[in-house]
């Protein structure tokens, strides 16, 4: 089957790198990494020790959506509904402009509305029900960010959340260019994003996670667990003729889409999804895996998982194809993964640059050989594969092109 052409216009990412497409541009080409450790709070609950992270600084949502109605929103809804308008202003678009109907929204989280859904059940245990803010309910279910930016922008058309760890925000992505190839929308803002707080922190680090001190280590020797993180990030997808006909601007197409899942027994069940899903999306496209020129990988650091995934790579591309990991700069992010990945790639595509990845020094003699970025690259790719592989036995693979005429 052939892919009719579908395009992304626009990009906005809110990350620990800074609030902006620019500024994860930015630290990715300097190599920039932003961890540390953050406290969690809750006033009538025990004080948790401090995790250690890659988190989102204070910014002006303000200038983004406005004064009104903000305070209502959860922090996830808030960095999603930021991410989109930027992308929404770099792909030249207004909701003035569009048929509401033709317009939607594809989200993914893991993690959305959790806090919101226990801070609500605490406090109409401790302080009744009648106590309880109204304005919280809408907030606690992981659609919220996809409902609020819907409202946000009067986008009428195909509303969906994704939660399948860390391959949602590349499916969301994925499913969108389904939906505008069949014609069934002329826009879609797809995405992901993910925040930590009090509740989920609490989960982690009952895991062990507030042992965990050092950067992640994708690929490396030396790696041991993968590092948290928080980011929101979205695309403007587009049919590429109706982007024609507005004179816009793009800035990589997507070619195809694989998409695959093992049990996860073993290693060897993941290695599996991870092919099934590479070579699903190479069949898609109608390419070799030599016409591939670059990878953008979702190694974190995980022992099983990034073996697992080095050695499907190793399969399908050798080692001659760059591979390069952006969790070692902004962490796992979990449902917000997949789209900083795609975020990554359209670095390579729009401006000729493969950052390093970094934590990873040395290779580990127990994995194929691949060729992992240990310094920045400049290269001029034409079709990149981004892959996205969850320990839960999920995986997914997307190709992108860089942009030509339309």
């Amino acid at each position: 089957m052939s892919w009719s052409r579908v395009v992304i216009t626009g990009a906005g990412a809110v990350t620990a790198l800074g609030v902006g497409k620019d500024a994860l541009f930015d630290g990715l080409r300097e190599g920039r990494s932003a961890f540390s450790f953050r406290s969690f709070h809750h006033e009538r609950l025990p004080e948790l020790p401090p995790l250690y992270g890659a988190f989102i600084g204070e910014f002006q949502v303000s200038d983004f959506l406005g004064r009104k109605g903000i305070r209502s929103l959860s922090r996830e809804s808030r960095i999603f509904m930021c991410a989109a308008v930027m992308a929404c202003a770099e792909a030249g678009l207004t909701p003035q402009v569009w048929e509401r109907p033709s317009v939607g929204v594809f989200g993914a989280s893991v993690l959305s509305g959790y806090e919101d859904y226990l801070r609500l059940f605490t406090d109409g245990l401790l302080d009744g029900v009648d106590r309880i803010n109204p304005a919280q309910g809408p907030q606690t279910g992981f659609n919220a960010p996809t409902s609020q930016l819907a409202i946000h922008l009067g986008a009428e058309g195909p509303n969906i959340t994704l939660t399948n760890g860390g391959t949602s925000s590349l499916d969301a992505v994925a499913y969108a260019a389904d939906y505008l190839r069949d014609n069934r929308a002329k826009v879609i803002f797809a995405g992901g994003v993910e925040t930590l707080s009090y509740f989920s922190a609490r989960e982690f680090i009952s895991g062990g996670a507030a042992e965990t001190a050092q950067p992640p280590r994708p690929f490396d020797m030396g790696r041991n667990v993968s590092v948290l993180g928080e980011a929101g990030a979205v695309f403007v997808l587009e049919n590429a003729g109706e982007v024609r006909a507005r004179g816009g601007r793009v800035q990589a197409e997507v070619l195809g889409y694989g998409r695959a899942f093992e049990p996860p027994s073993s290693l060897h069940a993941l290695e599996r999804a991870s092919r099934r899903a590479i070579l699903e999306a190479l069949r898609e496209a109608d390419l070799e895996p030599h016409a591939v020129e670059a990878v953008y990988a979702s190694a974190a650091g995980e022992r099983e998982a990034d073996a697992a995934e080095a050695a499907s790579l190793f399969e399908v591309f050798g080692g001659r194809t760059p591979v390069y990991c952006v969790k070692g700069a902004v962490g796992e992010c979990l449902g917000a993964a997949g789209a900083l990945q795609i975020a990554a790639a359209l670095l390579g595509l729009t401006q000729n640059l493969i950052p390093r990845t970094l934590g990873f020094h040395t290779h580990d003699p127990a994995s194929p050989a691949l060729r992992v970025t240990t310094e920045p690259l400049r290269l001029t790719p034409r079709r990149v594969l981004v892959h996205a592989l969850d320990v839960g036995g999920s995986a997914t693979a997307l190709i992108l092109a860089a942009p030509e005429p339309l």
